[in-house]
């Protein structure tokens, strides 16, 4: 039996599937068990995890959203600044910075009374 070979996923630029930024920005420690505890087979998941998206259905996409409420877009990003669109192009709303926020990280960075006051204990 002959196994379909993938394309890269690794674009330097265009739409990609960004499903491992979106399970970090979310704190998910444990992306295989995230996703199948969302109803997403593992080898699916396997699939995704790696950046490949083709013969992904309707019925997963909602299930990823759901799990991860967010929105389908939430799930590609625009690889690239964006300066190969049209200023005001639906797309660069996908340009995303290549790193994740570490927010736990940041919030320990600061000092008692500014954390206080992000709280709104003032």
């Amino acid at each position: 039996m002959q196994r379909r070979k993938h394309r890269n996923p690794a674009k330097t630029r265009g739409l990609v599937f960004d499903l491992k930024r979106l399970l970090e920005v979310r704190g998910v420690t444990n992306n295989h068990t995230f996703l199948t505890k969302a109803g997403i087979s593992r080898d699916v998941a396997t699939n995704l995890l790696q950046g490949y998206a083709g013969g992904l259905k309707w019925e997963q996409i909602e299930q990823l959203c759901v799990a991860l409420n967010c929105g389908p877009s939430h799930l590609f990003r625009w690889m690239g600044d964006g300066s190969d669109l049209p200023a005001n192009h639906e797309l660069r709303k996908l340009v995303r910075p290549d790193t994740v926020l570490n927010v736990q990280e940041r919030l320990n960075n600061l000092s008692p009374e500014e954390a206080e006051r992000l709280i709104g204990g003032e």
